[in-house]
């Protein structure tokens, strides 16, 4: 493969998930208006972005580990907090809720916990803070598991549990548990996963086909 063919294959993978993640953008926005059959997005749309994230996956070493997992979440959380802090001020700033105990009990413990603690105005910022744990628990396992069949066993079972279990516990405590809520993560790892075997594929059937394009 010349470096001119790498080039342009390189260029036209990201240029693939770039226009899938714009899609994925626009069907968000959909899912949350007044569109009609947008429930049917939800079947979809998130599970993409994870696998998403899990095909622009870059594995890491035990060297740089610390360091890249420090990266994440400064990448990821420093956004997080402003952006929720911003809502917060505007909300609370145009006089939309007024500032009480119940306020306290509600939005102190939804800023550190997220998760299932998110509600109304702030449940979309459930998917950051999963994405981030799915990103460490799925590199950990690439990182001491040696065999790929082992890491898909492990994130399978997890995903059967969590399937099982879940309304279990929503019946139980009769309490409303965002779906990719970090303690499901077995949920958005397995996502996740096929992302990443899906880049593998990628790489080794349509590069490879198109650098023989390229060649000729």
């Amino acid at each position: 493969m010349t470096k001119n063919a790498i080039i342009k294959n390189e260029s036209l993978r990201y240029n693939f998930v770039d226009i899938l993640k714009g899609i994925l953008i626009i069907m968000v926005v959909i899912g949350h208006s007044n569109a009609p059959y947008r429930g049917f997005l939800f079947w979809f749309h998130m599970p993409a972005f994870f696998m998403v994230s899990g095909f622009l996956n870059k594995e890491i070493t035990v060297k740089d580990f610390y360091s890249k997992i420090f990266q994440k979440i400064q990448y990821f959380f420093i956004p997080y907090f402003s952006y929720y802090l911003l809502i917060i001020f505007l909300i609370f700033g145009l006089g939309l809720h007024q500032v009480n105990l119940d306020w306290l009990q509600f939005y102190i413990p939804s800023f550190f916990l997220g998760g299932t603690y998110l509600a109304g105005d702030l449940t979309v910022f459930w998917f950051i803070p999963t994405l981030v744990f799915v990103y460490i628990f799925f590199n950990i396992l690439k990182l001491y598991i040696k065999y790929d069949v082992f890491i898909i066993g492990i994130v399978t079972l997890l995903f059967c549990l969590a399937h099982y279990f879940s309304p279990i516990y929503l019946s139980q405590q009769k309490i409303n548990i965002t779906w990719w809520d970090w303690r499901y993560m077995g949920v958005s790892t397995m996502y996740f996963m096929i992302g990443y075997h899906g880049r593998i594929l990628y790489q080794k059937y349509v590069v490879r086909s198109m650098s023989w394009v390229f060649i000729a």
